[in-house]
């Protein structure tokens, strides 16, 4: 592993399944939010190398954080297909996601039938990120 001046890790989500899932805490706001223009909010993501874009939140929390008064244009939005085949419009969003002092550009989406947070491929291949089975954890590697 090349050297890195910091990491910042969190411990693996065990659900009722037998292989853990890999979790990462992020800072989210709004691209011109107008209901809370200079804060971030932090949520838990699970990494999901099956979902190819920037981030996926639930409804209830894309809705609270009000993300759906800044929604791009319908024309804009993803087609998304669920695993069993089905279809579905993606509402998206341009937000920043914050963790220390790195601040990216992200494309937030949303699903009404989504049970977890996601972070998809393309963030993910963003990040220099680090999985250790052996601690049970999930890092971020920061260098200089």
């Amino acid at each position: 592993m090349e050297n890195y001046t910091k990491k910042i890790c969190w411990p693996f989500l065990e659900k009722d399944e037998e292989i853990p899932l890999f979790t990462v805490e992020l800072d989210l706001k709004a691209i011109h939010s107008i209901n809370s223009p200079n804060s971030y909010h932090t949520t838990t993501f699970i990494l999901d190398t099956g979902y190819d874009g920037d981030i996926l939140l639930k409804r209830d929390l894309y809705q609270q954080l009000g993300y759906e008064t800044r929604q791009l244009p319908e024309e804009e939005w993803d087609v998304g297909e669920t695993v069993t085949g089905e279809l579905l419009r993606l509402p998206a969003t341009l937000a920043n996601c914050k963790l220390e002092n790195l601040v990216l550009e992200v494309r937030v989406e949303t699903i009404h039938s989504l049970i977890d947070n996601l972070i998809g491929r393309n963030l993910i291949s963003q990040l220099e990120t680090w999985i250790t089975g052996a601690q049970k954890k999930t890092c971020i590697l920061f260098s200089n």
